[in-house]
């Protein structure tokens, strides 16, 4: 199956299916957290307890969802601070109109705000009538306590509502981010396109018309290195901390460093591109870096005892080009 794309492929859309229903069933495990949570989050929010914050927040990350409890810390954080605004300034602490929620009702999705901005209207009509600017008329005031009460806590109910959907956007972003991130994953197992392994293969054969077995084995090696190195790149745009984590090798040192590093340290040649052949990289990349090899290539498939002969003599050669027996 691994040599048929079109068999890869089907194989590879039932896996992500598999993994979609998967994330399903974490999604309502993660509202689940949340629900058995919020409590304890916006307690700890109110108290500045950090303590209490970090150890729900550690929590959420080994459930992979601390992107939304994060989201979910700065909504209620914000909602925290403008529900003890306005409940300082309440008719209840002041014994005064507050008519300061406007700002809050603004801020609320449209879809919410009609509710709250009605009841704060009814509030400030009995304001208006109750009020003379220093003085209540006594059973305004109580109505108007009773009607500021409903608005509060329609608005708490509103800011909660934002606050959930908040959770929920950033955890189906990172679901939507893991997905396009699997996606890659799986693309990476299909078999390489023969016609890009050809087409390359004449591009470094010796003799193009008789492409040996060796050349196309060459060629196939590196378009798979550029398929993975390209796939590398896009999950590191995606999420850099997943790719670093995950493929450690595409943050490693640049063959270009590579080399002159090892050429500093007065490193052979044979020696560097055998080093860099076993680390993985191509002929193409290691000739292009260093250029083609003069008097021929001795790989390692070379024995040890073939190569430390050499390395032997070339010590004793001098700058001037004579050897010594030294």
């Amino acid at each position: 199956m691994k040599k048929d794309p079109e068999a890869v492929e089907k194989y590879n859309e039932y896996r992500l299916n598999e993994w979609r229903t998967g994330q399903l069933e974490k999604q309502m495990q993660n509202e689940a957290w949340l629900q058995s949570n919020g409590e304890a989050i916006s307690k700890a929010i109110k108290e500045a307890d950090l303590e209490k914050l970090d150890s729900l927040g550690e929590d959420a990350a080994s459930q992979n969802m601390y992107e939304g409890f994060q989201t979910y810390v700065n909504t209620v954080t914000q909602n925290v601070k403008t529900r003890d605004f306005l409940e300082q300034r309440s008719i209840e602490k002041t014994n005064e109109p507050n008519l300061n929620y406007q700002d809050a009702i603004d801020a609320l999705p449209k879809e919410l705000k009609p509710m709250v901005q009605a009841r704060y209207d009814s509030y400030k009509n009995v304001v208006d009538k109750g009020w003379n600017g220093t003085t209540w008329n006594e059973a305004l005031r109580t109505r108007a306590k009773n009607l500021e009460k409903d608005l509060t806590d329609s608005l708490a109910r509103a800011q909660d509502t934002v606050a959930l959907n908040d959770f929920r956007q950033a955890n189906s972003l990172m679901t939507s981010t893991r997905e396009a991130i699997q996606r890659i994953e799986l693309n990476l197992e299909r078999p390489v396109d023969e016609s890009e392994v050809r087409a390359l293969a004449l591009t470094i054969a010796k003799d193009p018309k008789k492409i040996k077995a060796t050349e196309f084995k060459q060629a196939r090696r590196e378009i798979q290195r550029r398929n993975r190195e390209s796939a590398i790149n896009q999950i590191r745009l995606l999420d850099p901390a997943y790719a670093e984590e995950k493929y450690p090798e595409s943050q490693k040192v640049s063959i270009e460093d590579k080399v002159a590093m090892a050429r500093q340290n007065k490193m052979s040649d044979v020696s560097i591109r055998d080093n860099l052949r076993k680390e993985g990289y191509s002929e193409i990349e290691i000739n292009s870096v260093m250029g083609e090899p003069s008097g021929g290539y001795m790989s390692s498939e070379h024995t040890s005892a073939d190569r430390a002969y050499i390395e032997g003599v070339r010590s004793k050669i001098s700058p001037m080009g004579t050897y010594s027996n030294g």
